[in-house]
C-alpha cells in the first residue's frame, strides 16, 4: 500500500492527474492520459490507440479528450502500465508487459503452442474469461488485442536450423522463449532495446527472436541469417481503467468498444502486411533467409509441449484447466 501511494503521489507531480469536473453527476477529469510502450507514433498498435481515443472523443462530444503519450514520456516503466492503469494514473493503454500481474495470460505465448494468428483467436476466445477476472481485480478492462507477426530467429553466426541454436547466445523477451532456445543447446538472454546493436556489435549475444517488423528492421545491418520457425506468439492488449469505464455514457461506452476491436484487427493485419515486405527487404540487404523446416516445426511442437503442462502447473489456479481447454480447441 506505501508503494502504491508513494507512485500515485510521483504520478501526481508529474502532472499526470487533472482537476475534475462534473459530468451527468459523475466526477470526470476534461483531460485523460493514455499511454503505450511503444516509442515511434506510426506503429500500427498507437494508431490504433489513438483511433480509440479519437472515437471516445468524438462520441463525447469533445466533452472527453485524451492524450496519447509514447513510451518514455510518461514517468511510468512499460512493467507498471497495468498498475498505472488499474490506479487511475491513466486511463487507457495499449500494454505488452501485463504477465507479471495476470500470469495466465502467458498461456497465449507459450513456445510452439500457438502458430498463426487464426489460431491465436480460438485461444484467446478461451481464455478471455479468465483473462477478465485476472485484470478485474487489477481494476482494468480488456477492450481489444493485436497480434505481432511470426517470431523468429536472427543470427550472426549461421542459424539455419534448430541444430545450429546449440551454444549460441541469444536475446529473448520472456522466460517462455527462453525456454525455446535451452530445449535446443542455446542459452536465452535478456536486454533492453537498447543494448541490442553494441551486445551484437560486440559478440556479447550471437542473435536474438524478433519479427522482420519488429526488431530486425533496426538491426538488418547487424545481422547475417534468418530462421523463420515461428517460436512463439507476442499480442498486445488495449486496456482501460474500471472506473473510467463505468462513468461513461452508454454511447461513449459502446462507441470506445467499438473502436477497440476495430484498432486490434486493424493493428494486426497491418502488422501481417508488413512482416514479408520487411522480410524481403532484410534479404536484399544480404540477410540469408531459411524457411522453417517442417521436420523442426514437428519436433520442437513435440518437445516442448511437455513444458506447456509443467508451466501451468507451476502457475497453479485456473491455468491447468485454461491450457486444457486451450490445448482441446486446437488439437494439440
Amino acid at each position: 500500500m506505501q508503494n502504491r501511494r508513494a507512485f500515485l503521489k510521483t504520478a501526481a507531480l508529474a502532472g499526470l492527474s487533472s482537476p475534475l469536473i462534473l459530468r451527468s453527476g459523475a466526477a470526470l477529469a476534461a483531460n485523460y492520459q493514455a499511454y503505450t510502450y511503444l516509442t515511434v507514433a506510426d506503429k500500427p498498435g498507437v494508431i490504433g490507440l489513438q483511433s480509440i481515443a479519437d472515437a471516445l472523443t468524438k462520441a463525447s462530444g469533445d466533452a472527453i479528450k485524451i492524450q496519447v503519450n509514447l513510451g518514455g514520456s510518461l514517468p511510468i516503466k512499460a512493467s507498471d502500465t497495468t498498475q498505472a492503469l488499474g490506479d487511475g494514473v491513466i486511463k487507457l493503454a495499449d500494454n505488452q508487459f501485463y504477465l507479471g500481474v495476470v500470469p495466465i495470460a502467458g498461456l497465449l505465448r507459450l513456445p510452439m503452442l500457438v502458430s498463426d494468428v487464426a489460431e491465436y483467436e480460438k485461444a484467446y476466445a478461451v481464455l478471455k474469461p479468465y483473462l477478465k477476472s485476472g485484470f478485474s481485480r487489477q481494476g482494468v478492462t480488456v477492450i481489444g488485442h493485436y497480434v505481432y507477426p511470426p517470431q523468429v530467429i536472427w543470427g550472426v553466426k549461421e542459424i539455419r536450423s534448430l541444430a545450429d541454436l546449440d551454444g549460441k547466445k541469444i536475446r529473448v523477451t520472456s522466460a517462455e522463449q527462453g525456454k525455446f532456445v535451452e530445449q535446443f543447446g542455446g542459452f536465452p538472454i535478456t536486454l533492453p532495446s537498447s543494448e541490442l546493436a553494441p551486445s551484437l556489435q560486440r559478440n556479447l549475444i550471437d542473435g536474438l527472436i524478433t519479427a522482420s517488423a519488429g526488431g530486425a528492421r533496426t538491426l538488418g545491418d547487424l545481422l547475417k541469417y534468418n530462421y523463420r520457425i515461428n517460436t512463439s506468439t507476442v499480442d498486445s492488449m488495449y486496456m482501460v481503467n474500471n472506473d473510467f469505464l463505468d462513468g461513461l455514457k452508454q454511447p461513449e461506452r459502446e462507441a470506445l468498444l467499438a473502436a477497440a476491436d476495430k484498432g486490434g484487427k486493424q493493428a494486426t493485419e497491418l502488422l501481417a502486411k508488413e512482416e514479408p515486405v520487411w522480410t524481403e527487404k532484410l534479404q536484399k540487404q544480404g540477410i540469408t533467409v531459411t524457411a522453417a523446416d517442417p521436420k523442426d516445426v514437428a519436433k520442437a511442437t513435440k518437445e516442448l509441449s511437455g513444458y506447456w503442462g509443467e508451466w501451468a502447473k507451476q502457475k497453479g489456479g485456473k491455468a491447468p484447466e485454461a491450457l486444457a481447454a486451450i490445448r482441446k480447441v486446437l488439437g494439440k
